[in-house]
């Protein structure tokens, strides 16, 4: 082989292939059980405990010494849903957030808004869901899932704080997000025309000190949720890495 041949073939080799040993995650440690749901929807996962304690502060104190879950290896989950569920075990394995739905050959705008409104449905419910299992870096994922899905898709959520603000405690990344889309992104008109009860008075009171902020600003700023990086990411207050360093 030429050293031109041989330089060529570099070039194409990924870049980061090469790791090291110590780097590797352990493949060695027990098998958590993990069974989700109840009845003809149960279904049981098997995750490495050392891959799901480093993502999941929840399923690491479930298998501190002294819990019955650590002595029978199996923890129950029955009020998870099985989809979302799933959407964390791979994620934790390949750092990836598998919801997005196909779109057919001939998508008009209807059958668009549904599909879209599905997978951020999905999104929101699984960040939601690692709140429980205190998994920042799934949250912070999953955040980044969705505001690829605000940018691609050009998505503007509207009555997700019915869902988001009663199923969490605040303030959280979550509800920030929701916040900031309301101030950068609705139309005058939206607000208005929104079916309001007691639940939004608190998402009100966020809305308006943001508006204050972005007022003060003069509304140069660009949308948070149209940068990329950690705008929305809890890792830095829970002093945790980013997971976009956890996987290849």
């Amino acid at each position: 082989m030429s050293k031109r041949a041989a330089s060529s073939n570099h070039a194409m080799t990924p870049s980061k292939i090469r790791r090291l040993e110590t780097e590797a995650p352990s493949l060695m440690s027990k098998q958590l059980t993990i069974v989700v749901g109840v009845g003809d929807d149960e279904k049981t996962f098997y995750i490495h405990q050392n891959i799901v304690k480093d993502h999941s502060d929840f399923f690491a104190a479930a298998l501190n010494k002294g819990w019955k879950e650590a002595e029978d290896g199996i923890v129950r989950l029955p009020t998870e849903v099985l989809a979302h569920f799933e959407l964390f075990a791979r994620f934790v394995y390949f750092g990836k957030i598998y919801a997005a739905k196909a779109k057919a050959d001939s998508e008009d705008d209807e059958a668009h808004a549904t599909r879209v409104g599905v997978e951020a449905h999905v999104l929101f419910d699984c960040w939601i869901m690692g709140d429980r299992l205190m998994a920042v870096s799934f949250k912070d994922a999953v955040h980044d899932a969705i505001t690829q899905l605000i940018r691609d898709e050009r998505l503007i959520p509207v009555d997700f704080q019915n869902s988001v603000y009663p199923k969490t405690a605040g303030p959280n990344s979550l509800r920030r997000l929701l916040v900031d889309v309301a101030v950068w992104g609705w139309a005058k008109d939206i607000l208005p025309a929104c079916e309001m009860d007691a639940s939004w008075m608190e998402f009100f009171r966020d809305v308006a000190v943001r508006g204050q902020e972005a007022n003060k600003a003069q509304h140069t700023m660009t949308a948070p949720f149209m940068k990329h990086g950690c705008v929305y990411h809890e890792h830095v207050a829970a002093g945790k890495p980013c997971y976009t360093g956890l996987f290849p």
